[in-house]
């Protein structure tokens, strides 16, 4: 397991939607090499994270697995979606001008409530190029979080995994 790399990767690129919002406001503004800064960012980090969860899939340990129930797990949106548009909320007057202290601490603050909870499981970023998030329990009656490129139509599907954090795994197939 590697706790920490994929951790900080898949939290960044949750909060990752942040710069598409920044972007759209640049583009509005008519900072255009600024917005650019910003699509390549989220790009960048996806690309990475993408990156990451292969070679985790490749190199981390396999473990069998047995799982007895698989929900989606995409409940957060909502919050998501609020830190996401938080930068449209701060922009003042006609012109959108965003504090760059604020939107730093609460993206800092946002981040450091989802590191320090286990709270994360919803990644659109992630989600646009084909991976699923799942709510999975197993056999044992521990509860994880369960990224795949697979639709879960059956627990017996998931005969395999990588554990990515203390609570996230990643199917092998």
């Amino acid at each position: 397991m590697l706790k920490r790399v994929p951790k900080v990767f898949l939290v960044a690129t949750s909060l990752a939607p942040i710069s598409l919002t920044l972007a759209f406001l640049d583009v509005r503004s008519g900072h255009l090499a600024q917005a650019l800064g910003w699509l390549l960012f989220a790009l960048l980090l996806v690309l990475s994270t993408r990156f990451i969860l292969y070679l985790s899939r490749k190199q981390l340990e396999v473990l069998p697995i047995k799982l007895c129930k698989a929900k989606t797990s995409d409940r957060e949106v909502i919050g998501f979606l609020l830190a996401y548009v938080l930068p449209l909320a701060l922009t003042s007057g006609t012109t959108p001008q965003v504090d760059g202290w604020a939107i730093g601490f609460l993206v800092a603050l946002f981040g450091l409530v989802v590191w320090g909870t286990h709270a994360y499981d919803f990644n659109p970023l992630l989600g646009l190029i084909g991976y699923h998030f799942f709510e999975v329990e197993t056999d044992s009656g521990i509860t994880y979080v369960l990224i795949t490129k697979r639709s879960i139509v059956s627990v017996h599907q998931v005969a395999e995994v990588v554990q990515l954090t203390e609570y996230v795994l990643l199917d092998r197939k």
